[in-house]
């Protein structure tokens, strides 16, 4: 699913006795899906009721007739059947729930490697409720200017740069949970990518 993503706004919010929670501001967001298969031959409503059982019918007959909920860029029509081809959009607010608010620490960089200490809680990249709150988007907000500047450099040159990021929780010891050759093989990673 795409999305005409917004910038994401984040709130770090702590007190001394919980510990600290990013929060993403509620957004607009357009999920862009084409249709299935198993889709075809049958009604927009019906589809959504059955397969995103996020929400109940009643809200996506509201987003069917409001036109949150489009087909090919128009408003749905009564009795409209989806076929093979269609472009199905759906424009949601989104609430991302919480993550641990923990600063992401670098383990390592080099010119092609970034491994990082990633809190526990935090999922890795997109998916499900989560679409800023993960270790992906996060690192993309903080290392995006250089990032970019990287890679057209490397666009202009003939070359494609490499990222591989390799994320690991550390214990309060600094352990790796993974236990040393866990964290050994991160920082080989690092090392050998030089």
């Amino acid at each position: 699913m795409a999305a005409d993503a917004p910038t994401p706004r984040y709130v770090v919010a702590s007190s001394p006795d919980r510990p600290s929670l990013r929060r993403v501001e509620p957004y607009a967001f357009t999920y862009t899906m084409h249709c299935k298969g198993r889709w075809q031959g049958r009604e927009p409503l019906e589809v959504f009721a059955a397969e995103f059982k996020m929400n109940p019918p009643a809200y996506y007959e509201e987003a069917l007739a409001d036109g949150r909920i489009t087909v090919n860029d128009r408003s749905v029509e009564p009795g409209q059947i989806l076929k093979n081809g269609d472009v199905i959009r759906h424009r949601a607010h989104r609430h991302e729930p919480p993550v641990p608010g923990a600063r992401i620490g670098v383990v390592g960089l080099s010119p092609k490697v970034l491994a990082v200490d990633k809190p526990p809680g935090l999922p890795m990249h997109p998916c499900g409720s989560y679409h800023f709150n993960t270790l992906t988007s996060l690192l993309r907000e903080d290392f995006a200017p250089r990032s970019f500047r990287a890679d057209a450099d490397g666009a202009a040159r003939g070359r494609r740069r490499e990222i591989v990021l390799a994320a690991m929780t550390l214990d309060r010891r600094g352990s790796s949970k993974t236990g040393r050759r866990g964290a050994a093989a991160a920082t080989r990673l690092v090392r050998e990518r030089r």
